[in-house]
């Protein structure tokens, strides 16, 4: 009898153990479902958080290629304006090639070119005669910038100093002017 009610015991303990692991994996599953549950407004948060991500990842890259094609739009517009105005010109410069001749509408170009920047055609100080040396021309500078002549010491003369001067070769009478 003592096996027989042990034989019965451990079928009882064999159908209850195998009630317990359905009934725990019962409970992870709950317990799983639960979690998830709890998570879900994340979830719902991160998931939105990601489509709202790409939507501007493709916004960023529409404005860029917006952007560029702008940017593209602009220079091609300006390099026609450019290849417009040096047609234009060119066409003018022929006309007054024709009207005028090669040489005066050099001459001309050559005039606007010396008063658009300021091109100093004529020296400063002008020396001449047979005696005009280097003392008259250092004189002419000095005076040209209104300083004193100094009485002792010695006077270098620098490619500055001598800058904008013309020595003629005609003989003249010695003489030193300034001009302003």
């Amino acid at each position: 009898m003592e096996t027989q009610t042990r034989r019965i015991i451990a079928e009882q303990q064999k159908e209850m153990f195998a009630m317990q692991q359905e009934a725990e994996a019962a409970r992870i599953s709950t317990e799983k479902t639960r979690a998830t549950a709890n998570q879900q407004g994340e979830l719902v948060t991160a998931e939105i958080g990601v489509k709202i991500a790409e939507q501007q990842k493709q916004k960023t890259i529409v404005l860029a290629q917006g952007d560029a094609e702008g940017v593209r739009l602009r220079g091609e517009g300006e390099a026609k304006k450019i290849e417009a105005v040096g047609q234009a010109t060119a066409a003018a410069y022929r006309k007054q090639n024709e009207a005028l001749g090669q040489e005066a509408v050099t001459a001309i170009e050559l005039i606007k070119k010396i008063a658009e920047g300021n091109v100093r055609i004529t020296p400063d100080i002008l020396v001449a005669g047979e005696k005009g040396g280097m003392l008259d021309i250092l004189l002419a500078q000095l005076v040209k910038k209104g300083a004193a002549v100094p009485g002792a010491g010695a006077l270098a003369l620098t490619n500055a100093s001598l800058r904008n001067v013309a020595i003629p070769e005609e003989s003249a009478p010695a003489s030193a002017a300034a001009k302003e």
